[in-house]
Order: structure tokens, then C-alpha cells, then sequence
């Protein structure tokens, strides 16, 4: 199973474990780095939520990185599950 990471990183054709900063996404995609500054803070609350199993799995801030890419690849290919209100206003913004 891949990782939102990885699923970006082969969308943006390069190395599967390349690490990118949110402005790194953002100059690839053209999505705002305010809209994925806001899905990462969104993500560091979604992982508050996580069953307590599950947070001594991942560190918050892996997990709100890992649904920026996520938020990022699905901006692009479809299929978005979630901030669709954030992918709303990134799409007006590139107007």
C-alpha cells in the first residue's frame, strides 16, 4: 500500500521517499500554501481524535504532513475525501 507521500511523489515524478515542504507542494500543484498550511492544522486536530493505539503509532505532525499529501495528490488525480471547503477555494484562487 502506498503512502500519500509516495502517491504524490509518483504523480510529480519523483523518487517515491523524496521529502517536500509544503511550499515544495505548493509551487507543483498551485495550491495556496495558506489552503495546505490549513489542511496540515486540520490534521494535527484530526490526529487529537486518533484512538490512543494509533497516536503512539505516528507523531502529529507526520500525520498532518501525511494529509497534506493526500490533500494534494487527490487535489489532482480526484477522488478527494475530505477539506473539500479548502479545495473549493484552492480552485478559485488559480482563476
Amino acid at each position: 500500500m502506498s503512502s500519500g507521500k509516495q502517491k504524490y511523489n509518483r504523480m510529480v515524478k519523483q523518487p517515491l521517499n523524496t521529502p517536500n515542504s509544503k511550499q515544495d507542494i505548493s509551487a507543483k500543484t498551485k495550491i495556496p500554501v495558506s489552503i495546505l498550511d490549513k489542511v496540515y492544522d486540520r490534521g494535527l486536530e484530526a490526529h487529537n481524535k486518533l484512538s490512543p493505539s494509533m497516536k503512539k503509532r505516528v507523531v502529529p505532525q507526520a500525520y498532518a504532513m501525511g494529509r497534506v499529501y493526500t490533500f494534494a495528490y487527490h487535489f489532482k488525480q480526484g477522488g478527494l475525501e475530505f477539506d473539500n471547503d479548502l479545495a473549493t477555494k484552492a480552485r478559485k484562487s488559480k482563476k
